[in-house]
């Protein structure tokens, strides 16, 4: 029997060898890693926009399956032809009373913020207003309220005509009805004066 043994020293891989290597494949594992990041990446957002498609696809289908039983069913489209008719004859008949209003004759089409914007400005020295009334096309405005005293509200009575002049509305009336307070002295009563200008 024999045997061999080596006698020879096999020489060990050096240092820096070694460390270039474990550098080498550090670098290559993130490499690998940071591609495989963006795939996933891709891949993630592959799948978002094909479940977006995937949802339009099935809207359209149905859109399609919808119109094709509309087409297949005559009594849906009739049933839609007379609703169609039906608005057709209603808006016929609401046309007048829309031309009426769009030419002033039930009124202004803008409402009436050009007589209650002007009622705002002018003062009211002690009395206050409990009701306005606008009719006829905006040319008739009936104001009432209350007045501690007659001339205060002849007074306001002046302020409105000479203000609502100019846009065709005539203050020609004035109504004062005194009213005495319900809590004043038996000796002296106070009283109140209800007024309307027409």
């Amino acid at each position: 029997m024999s045997q061999q043994i080596n006698l020879l020293r096999q020489k060990g891989l050096p240092q820096a060898a070694v460390y270039s290597a474990a550098v080498l494949l550090g670098v290559g594992l993130v490499a690998v890693l940071g591609y495989g990041g963006m795939a996933s990446q891709k891949l993630s957002s592959a799948q978002a926009q094909l479940a977006s498609e995937q949802q339009q696809v099935q809207r359209l289908k149905q859109a399609i399956q919808a119109a094709e039983i509309a087409r297949r069913a005559p009594d849906g489209i009739q049933a839609l032809d007379d609703e169609i008719a039906r608005l057709n004859a209603r808006s016929q008949q609401a046309a007048p009373l829309l031309a009426s209003i769009e030419a002033g004759a039930a009124g202004d089409p803008q409402g009436y913020s050009k007589q209650l914007g002007l009622l705002a400005t002018i003062p009211r020295d002690e009395l206050w207003l409990t009701n306005v009334d606008v009719g006829k096309s905006s040319k008739q405005v009936l104001v009432a309220g209350r007045a501690m005293r007659n001339e205060q509200a002849v007074a306001y009575a002046k302020r409105l005509r000479d203000a609502f002049d100019p846009l065709g509305v005539h203050f020609n009336a004035i109504e004062l009805r005194p009213e005495p307070l319900p809590n004043s002295a038996a000796d002296k009563p106070a009283t109140v004066v209800n007024f309307k200008i027409s």
